[in-house]
């Protein structure tokens, strides 16, 4: 699929794609898409903010999900750039305030 052909997909942003360029040499471990899957009652999404895109459903089950997933969502580019994490960093990011 060329960048195009993804600019006529609703809630895909062309100017925020992830590239295999931008790839070659990333750590892609580190993009929770490439080491876990959300299961709902509605089958297998590839992240948690994506659950509502329907292009970001891999199927029925694990068994039968698709095991790559292009990333082409705005939010894929924001993990890309800052990573996932599954804590509250905001305590200890510089210049915060502590809690009183």
């Amino acid at each position: 699929m060329t960048r195009r052909d993804l600019t006529r997909i609703e809630g895909v942003h062309p100017e925020v794609l992830v590239t295999e360029e931008m790839l070659r040499g990333f750590d892609r471990d580190l993009l929770m898409c490439s080491n876990s899957r959300i299961v709902t009652d509605r089958g297998v999404w590839v992240c948690p903010l994506l659950v509502e895109e329907p292009d970001a459903r891999l199927g029925d089950s694990l068994g039968n999900s698709a095991p790559e997933y292009e990333l082409r969502h705005r939010a894929c580019h924001t993990c890309y750039e800052y990573g996932t994490f599954c804590q509250n960093v905001s305590g200890t990011v510089e210049g915060t305030i502590a809690p009183r």
